[in-house]
């Protein structure tokens, strides 16, 4: 048989061997202490025994029939194999004489129990199978190493002669015809009815009818796809592959495509006979993990900010010929140019989401699957937001979390790690690693089942080199299986790049679009058709004058037509209303001053803290919600720090928000708006990229300062207010999930600020930082259980502090431990606060190991510490050495911590098992 039968069936008897073992382990609980209940689960599991017990049957014997030359390897496999269906036959026979059909009393189970189930019996099947398990993992791994595992037409070799294999692992999914509850929920009578005739076995399984019960189980179970292999050689090098999953009739749903079930581990090297036989372990928890670490809490954002399109605009985009061409037959690059304003990404939305892009896209990969992924460039948001590293995880988690089965071909160190059972820091997927896995998929692409087309909004706004963007989209483009939907400003760099791809200037075909927003938002306004029969021949004057004057720009539009509606609900006529759009200038940051130049003076200074700390927040990376916007334009941190901490009311907080969208839009005449509504999660942003242009602009900055000379403002310090403020005012949660729990993720966004502005200002903010502290255990001691992650079991608070649990939520291991007696102080350390720390260290008078501790902490950061922050190291190196703090204890205690961190954290050092990759590989993941 070919490699690939070979790790089918292996890999199909081994989980058959492991299920029968933990059968008999329960079988054994239930016999000790079991229940009616128990009974009937074990009756189930009898039953989805025998289905698997056929079902390797048949796999055998299709290994048998289909090699007319199985080497002597072959041959021990297929022997192996037959043994194990032998030792179920046995199990089974016992087993259904242990589940009689009739409703039996417990105590009449239990005496079938000490009669039939006797130890030595038992006993002997268990290492009887083990036996097998072991004799599995051999044969395969000398089959392996025999002969090299050449899938897909011998293109990709993951095994040689010249190449010692130390472990095979098997990736697999469940393929059934029906749902995996069918077994279980069979009821007592439908068991096989005669346990006296368990010597013939084979022939009662064989001569089930079609209709019965157990024949329905055994016809629906279709064993296990293999779909990734992961192989690992002696000299520490590993190749994986995924195989296209085998679709039948019956796998009708998405999750049973698409969903892998287990890795089965055959293991090489010298271990002991026990830990050499073949494993099982459950891939879901490794899946998750990494789904998780792909995802960061804004990138959903950007897109779920940009205007959806206005009603039956931009349809005309499916009426472009060379459009629907790139989408149904074309690979490479489809272009979407546009002034600033004209509407870009709202166009990139619109396509991504309209059901008429994917039918066309289905030609296109017809008859494989389809992947679209979209990813919106944001030079005004957090990091991730405008790099590439931001773009690769959301390519990465739209591919892989629909198909699971390629995580292993992308992350096979992790794969590794996880499978050896050592801890893996998921916070280190670092820019290199997320590359080369994405790079490990497109390769793979060329033998897989599916096509993938990217939507990339705003390469204008990538904060980073231009030119090497533009290279690498036309790296992914140039592959069969990959094209690329582009938007950005017609910059040279870009015209120079994509000009010759099919292209569209969105600015020269939105005319239509800007007549028909016109004419439903100003011309079928009831205010408008209140001035009379003459209104409606002006108002449609207005249509093609506002279209005339916009040359394609529909952020202008939009602008003008609310001044204009400003003026109809103002009492405006219609002389004044053509005054008013002929006062407009067309350049967009004309008409923002146009739009702030008639301001009181009140209103003036107002509008310029919120511009300025909006600003500010941009360059933090912290998104300012509403009731934030209010506290750091109306409170100073003094108050702050001392006020006690009271949360607002829901009906305070919908009275709050109310209050300042007015307050927003009058200020800032309509240059910042706030988003999602009236809810806690409400942000403030500018309405365009553009606006964040204009504030910067030398003049328009200049008359922002200017506002606050009267009373002095500090928008770093109202942002730091407006963070511990909005703390105070939240309510407690009995429930909480760190990774999106308000009260988490402002705290967060509070220690990352506070640190920036210790480095920025070379002095410690120790009240804020003693204050938030004080406000996060007052929420935590409400907290009755928390997860770190969605995807986690919830977990008892009590007991644990809050930073100790946000020091490690970002870890696989549940064994949460502290490096001192105080863990906010290790938070703080872990988020580079050290002016704080030894400022804490000196005023409490600290000495001996806590003391060593800190310092351990500051020289360990010494190394890759820079300007000011290289600054602040040095200072806190000298105060705590003032303090008596001993370098030479430090050192030993980095040392044992960063042994701990191998234990607990990452997985870049200690000895190697048998999955270990090289260890390059590993200091990349």
């Amino acid at each position: 048989m070919d490699p690939l039968s070979a790790l089918t069936v292996a890999t199909s008897a081994v989980q058959f061997v492991d299920f029968a073992s933990k059968l008999i382990s329960r079988a054994n609980e239930i016999r000790k202490n079991g229940s009616t209940e128990d009974v009937e689960f074990l009756k189930a599991q009898t039953t989805d025994l025998i289905a698997r017990n056929d079902f390797l049957q048949k796999s055998t014997h299709k290994a048998k029939d289909g090699t007319g030359d199985v080497d002597r390897i072959e041959k021990a496999l297929v022997a192996a194999v037959v043994r194990c269906t032998t030792i179920s036959n046995e199990l089974i026979a016992l087993l259904i004489k242990l589940t009689p059909s009739d409703r039996s009393t417990l105590k009449g189970v239990g005496k079938s129990f000490h009669m039939l189930w006797k130890k030595e019996k038992v006993e002997n099947l268990s290492k009887r199978l083990n036996d097998c398990r072991i004799e599995l993992n051999s044969h395969v791994l000398a089959l392996i190493h025999a002969r090299a595992l050449s899938l897909q037409k011998g293109q990709n070799d993951l095994a040689s002669e010249q190449k010692k294999i130390l472990d095979v692992v098997t990736f697999t999914r469940s393929r059934t015809s029906a749902t995996n509850d069918t077994a279980g929920a069979l009821s007592q009578d439908q068991i096989i009815q005669n346990p006296s005739q368990g010597s013939a076995l084979g022939r009662q399984t064989s001569n089930l009818e079609e209709g019965h019960p157990i024949g329905k189980v055994i016809a629906q179970y279709q064993g296990e796809d293999v779909v990734a292999v992961l192989i690992t050689h002696e000299d520490g090098t590993s190749n994986a592959i995924s195989i296209t999953p085998k679709t039948t009739g019956s796998d009708l749903t998405h999750e049973n495509q698409e969903g892998t079930n287990t890795a089965t581990i055959f293991r090489g090297g010298h271990q002991t006979a026990h830990s050499a036989a073949a494993s099982v372990i459950e891939y879901a928890p490794l899946a998750r993990k990494i789904l998780d670490s792909l995802s960061f809490p804004v990138i959903h954002v950007r897109e779920e900010e940009i205007a959806e399109a206005h009603k039956s605009t931009f349809e005309w985009t499916f009426s472009q010929k060379h459009f629907v061409d790139f989408l149904k037959h074309e690979s490479g690059h489809f272009w979407i140019s546009g002034k600033a304003g004209s509407g870009k990404s709202t166009l990139m939305k619109f396509l991504y989401r309209h059901e008429r892009t994917e039918e066309a896209l289905r030609c296109w990969v017809n008859p494989e699957r389809l992947v679209m992924a979209s990813f919106y460039f944001w030079n005004a948001g957090s990091a991730l937001q405008k790099s590439q590293e931001g773009l690769l995880r959301s390519i990465l988690l739209e591919i892989l979390r629909s198909r699971r089965h390629l995580i292993p071909v992308a992350f096979p160190t992790l794969c590794q790690a996880y499978l050896s059972k050592r801890e893996i820091d998921l916070v280190s997927l670092r820019f290199t690693e997320l590359r080369s896995a994405l790079h490990r998929l497109l390769l793979e692409l060329v033998e897989r089942d599916f096509k993938i087309c990217l939507f990339v909004d705003g390469m204008d706004e990538f904060e980073g080199d231009h030119l090497k963007i533009c290279s690498w989209f036309h790296e992914l483009a140039a592959l069969p299986r990959v094209k690329l939907v582009v938007s950005s400003r017609p910059l040279n760099i870009f015209t120079i790049h994509f000009a010759k791809y099919p292209n569209i200037r969105l600015q020269d075909l939105t005319r239509q679009d800007i007549e028909t927003y016109v004419s439903d938002n100003l011309v079928n306004n009831s205010a408008m058709t209140h001035l009379g029969a003459s209104s409606r021949t002006k108002a449609e004057k207005f249509i093609k004058e506002i279209a005339d004057r916009a040359e394609g720009v529909f952020l202008w539009v939009i602008l003008s037509v609310r001044s204009l509606l400003d003026g109809l609900y103002d009492g405006d006529g219609l002389q004044e209303l053509q005054e008013r759009l002929d006062a407009l200038p067309q350049e967009l940051h004309k008409l923002y001053h146009h739009m702030l130049r008639d301001l009181t003076l009140v209103y003036r200074d107002q509008a310029a803290k919120m511009f300025l700390v909006l600003l500010n927040s941009k360059i933090q990376r912290i998104s300012v919600s509403v009731l934030q916007l209010y506290y750091a334009c109306e409170m100073n941190l003094e108050s702050t720090i001392q006020a006690p901490g009271s949360p607002l009311s829901i009906e305070e907080r919908e009275l709050l928000y109310k209050e300042m969208d007015k307050r927003i839009k009058s200020r800032s005449r309509g240059l910042l708006e706030v988003r999602n509504g009236y809810e806690r999660g409400s942000v403030v942003s500018f309405l365009h990229k553009s606006v964040v242009d204009f504030l910067q602009s030398d003049q328009m900055w200049m008359d922002i300062l200017d506002c606050c000379k009267k009373s002095p403002f500090d928008p770093e310090i109202a942002l730091l207010t407006s963070l511990l403020q909005e703390l105070k005012s939240m309510p407690s949660e009995t429930d909480v999930v760190c990774t999106i729990s308000s009260t988490m993720t402002r705290a967060e966004d509070c220690l990352i600020f506070a640190q920036e502005l210790e480095v920025k200002r070379g002095r410690a903010f120790t009240a804020v930082l003693d204050e938030l502290n004080s406000t996060m255990s007052a929420h935590w001691r409400a907290a009755e259980r928390f997860k770190k992650k969605s995807s986690d079991e919830w977990q008892d608070a009590r007991g644990l502090a809050w930073p100790t649990i946000m020091l490690y939520y970002d870890t696989l291991n549940n064994n949460i431990q502290t490096d001192s007696d105080d863990p906010f102080l290790d938070l703080a350390l872990r988020f580079d606060c050290f002016l704080y720390a030894s400022e804490k260290a000196c005023a409490e008078k600290m000495e001996g190991k806590p003391l060593n501790h800190i310092l351990s902490k500051v020289v360990d950061s010494i190394s890759t510490g820079s300007g000011d922050l290289h600054l602040n190291l040095l200072a806190s190196m000298e105060r705590l050495l003032q303090r008596g703090a001993n370098p030479n204890a430090a050192t030993r205690v980095q040392n044992l911590a960063s042994k701990r961190r191998c234990k607990y954290v990452g997985f870049k050092s200690g000895p190697k098992t048998a999955l270990d990759g090289d260890s390059s590989s590993s200091s990349s993941s």
